[in-house]
């Protein structure tokens, strides 16, 4: 490039060098003429030579006079030629036949009009310069100086090998100081390339930066101090990064709990030892993520985890090698540009919870046993109070106390039913009679029992069908206990002159109920914990209602059962709408039979 720069001024210093050249000797020509022919002597003596009987010889005697005193220039070089301007006719001149070859150019047409011909040619093959020469009024003769270009283009030559001369000890030079000025510029260059190759393959930044300084303030050495700068910078990330990792790696090496880490195409990309060792996997490289799920007894596949939502997780709970474990699935992503992000793949952090089954269990049973064992004691003491409260008078002390110890018995026996019920449900031990069931049906005789504890508070209670309700397989009595629980609560936690509705319908093969009120609603700190048993929201007001603290508990273990979901969702204040959701598919329409002939 430098070397094409110095060629591309020389050539266009040249070429203007030479086209100037040409412009100065075509100028000065004519100059020279306009400085004769201005002459108003010669003016006088052509004038009356033009009017003279042989006027071509006296003008060519005027010509030469002046030709021989120097002042015109004729040379073999430069010539005069005499015309006349009334028929353009050749007269006389300087030159041998030149009748034939003299052309007639705008200069010498422009005379033979009346006016000087001095126009400049620079690019003509010669110089010629047309002078008009009066008789009167009349032009009557032209005189006719050219000149061909013979010193102009000797001079013009040899500036022109001067160019080239000059042209030639340019590119050498050119080259030369161009190879020393690369040098200054692409050693620092390569050296920088060569450092960073170094620190591609791993070599420690201080290290491979440690000889090399920057050496000027131009933009080279600002290049090279910036990338020292950035090895040094570079060195700080990729130690803080390193750090991290293996601080990871140690957190992962030491947790309680397995985790695994499976990229988008199911191979596993981590796995610390307690996953590992729950699992028996001896070489993850021959583990995928579909396999595997399906060798533990885990129903989910790879792409039904990675179109899940970022913050959605997934749980399932397998018995394993007489361990129980819970399995949490979520998806993780990784930055692929500046702000862009994609799914990297999935996250299975397994915890083993074989202890806590097992203490829940025994809860469970020891629960179930005290509830079965105290219903005959609480039989006997309802019983007692029942027959000591015969015969009493109201508002007798006694019978106040009795009556207490009455209604407190049922309680507890309500209780104790509700505990029998989960117990029952927590080991299956209820046979559930599962039938088809008209869910419009059951939805409609459920509102009308409700109806009159509902207008006894001044409510509302309406029930709304917004699509077909298709049959769903289940226990009847079960699904009317959910049911009358949910509307219980909308009645009991709804101050008087409440709106209570009742929805279903069907949508991707699930039937929903949903139950909404506008009463006193649930603080969103209770919202997560309402399941629990015996969890109440405010004791003193379930206890005054004459809740157990189980319904929706149990409530929530039948839809379970039967394969459905339940949620809660409210704002204190402003009511609260409970969703729940059976599976149910719509029966194929049957194809009716064509009759053929005779079997119509």
């Amino acid at each position: 490039m430098f070397v094409l720069l110095v060629l591309s001024v020389m050539i266009i210093t040249g070429t203007i060098s030479v086209s100037s050249l040409s412009s100065f000797y075509a100028q000065r020509f004519a100059n020279d003429m306009d400085a004769v022919f201005a002459d108003s002597m010669v003016k006088k003596d052509l004038s009356d030579a033009a009017l003279a009987q042989n006027a071509p010889e006296r003008i060519a005697d005027i010509i030469e006079a002046y030709a021989d005193a120097g002042r015109l220039g004729i040379n073999q070089n430069r010539d005069y030629h005499i015309f006349n301007a009334q028929t353009g006719m050749y007269l006389d001149g300087s030159a041998e036949n030149a009748a034939d070859t003299v052309l007639k150019t705008e200069n010498l047409l422009a005379a033979m009009n009346g006016e000087v011909g001095k126009k400049v040619n620079v690019y003509g093959a010669f110089m010629d310069y047309a002078y008009p020469i009066y008789a009167g009024n009349t032009v009557k003769y032209v005189v006719y100086i050219t000149d061909n270009k013979d010193e102009a283009t000797d001079v013009m030559q040899s500036l022109i090998a001067v160019v080239f001369q000059s042209l030639l000890w340019g590119v050498v030079i050119s080259l030369i100081l161009g190879f020393f000025i690369s040098r200054t510029i692409t050693k620092p260059i390569v050296d920088l390339t060569r450092r960073a190759e170094k620190l591609a393959s791993g070599e420690n930044p201080a290290e491979v930066m440690g000889s090399f300084a920057k050496k000027a303030d131009d933009e080279i050495g600002i290049l090279a101090d910036t990338f020292s700068y950035m090895s040094d910078e570079l060195y700080k990330t990729i130690y803080e990064m390193d750090g991290e990792k293996t601080k990871l790696a140690a957190i992962l090496e030491n947790l309680t709990d397995g985790v695994i880490a499976f990229d988008t195409n199911g191979k596993i990309l981590h796995i610390n030892p307690v996953a590992a060792g729950l699992l028996s996997i001896a070489n993850p490289n021959l583990v995928d993520f579909d396999t595997l799920m399906n060798d533990i007894g885990i129903n989910v596949k790879l792409g039904d985890i990675l179109y899940l939502r970022k913050k959605q997780t997934v749980e399932h709970t397998i018995t394993l090698y007489n361990h129980v474990i819970k399995a949490f699935f979520a998806v993780f992503t990784q930055t692929v540009e500046k702000t862009t992000k994609k799914i990297g793949g999935i996250v299975v952090a397994l915890q083993d919870i074989t202890n806590l089954q097992r203490l829940d269990d025994a809860r469970r049973e020891f629960v179930a046993n005290v509830s079965h064992e105290l219903r005959t004691p609480i039989t006997t003491i309802k019983s007692y109070a029942e027959t000591m409260l015969d015969g009493k008078e109201e508002g007798d002390m006694e019978a106040h106390f009795l009556s207490t110890i009455n209604s407190e018995a049922d309680r507890m026996t309500r209780i104790i039913k509700d505990l029998l019920t989960l117990s029952q449900l927590d080991h299956n031990k209820e046979s559930a009679k599962k039938t088809r069931i008209d869910m419009r049906e059951l939805l409609e005789n459920v509102v009308e029992k409700m109806n009159l504890s509902a207008k006894k508070q001044g409510h509302t209670l309406t029930f709304v069908a917004t699509t077909e309700l298709p049959p769903v397989t289940a226990d009847r009595d079960q699904l009317e206990r959910v049911l009358t629980n949910i509307i219980s609560n909308a009645i009991k936690y709804t101050p008087d002159g409440g709106i209570i509705e009742v929805f279903a319908g069907h949508l991707y093969n699930e039937l929903y109920v949903k139950v909404k009120d506008n009463g006193i609603g649930i603080p969103k700190k209770d919202i997560d914990r309402i399941f629990e048993r015996f969890y109440r929201v405010d004791k003193a007001r379930t206890r005054a209602a004459g809740g157990t603290g189980l319904g929706l508990a149990i409530a929530k273990e039948i839809v379970e059962a039967h394969g459905g979901k339940i949620k809660i969702t409210s704002e204190p204040g402003e009511g609260t709408e409970v969703m729940m959701t059976l599976p149910a598919k719509r029966r194929a329409p049957r194809k009716k039979k064509e009759a053929h002939g005779d079997e119509a």
